[in-house]
C-alpha cells in the first residue's frame, strides 16, 4: 500500500526478493518453533494456516486415523471424513473444523 500522509494513495505488487524468501522462513521457523513450545506446555495458542497448510493437516491427521483423504482438495471427500471424526472424537472435533474453513 502506498501512503500519502495518512491517506491510501494506491496498492502495488510487492515484489519478491531473496532478503524477504529468507525473512519469511524465519518466521515461519519461529512460528513452528512457538507452536511447538506451547503445545509441549499444554498452553493454548491460536495459528493461521494458509489453505495449502490446512489441506496437508487435514490430510496428516485423516492419516492418523487411518482415514486416506486425496492430497488435493475434495469438498465431499473432506466432508465424509469430517462427519467420521466428529462421531468418533467430538473434543478434537473444532480443530478440525477450524481447519477445513481456512
Amino acid at each position: 500500500m502506498v501512503f500519502d500522509a495518512d491517506e491510501l494513495r494506491d496498492v502495488e505488487d510487492e515484489k519478491k526478493n531473496r532478503a524477504k524468501d529468507i525473512v519469511e522462513d524465519f518466521m515461519i521457523a519461529a512460528n513452528g518453533v512457538t507452536a511447538r513450545y506451547l503445545s509441549s506446555k499444554n498452553l493454548p495458542s491460536l495459528r493461521a494456516w494458509s489453505g495449502d497448510q490446512a489441506v496437508a493437516r487435514i490430510v496428516e491427521l485423516a492419516a492418523e486415523t487411518r482415514y486416506s483423504l486425496p492430497a488435493e482438495p475434495d469438498s465431499n471427500a473432506l466432508e465424509q471424513f469430517l462427519e467420521r471424526a466428529k462421531a468418533a472424537d467430538p473434543l478434537r472435533f473444532p480443530e478440525l473444523s477450524f481447519l477445513s474453513s481456512s
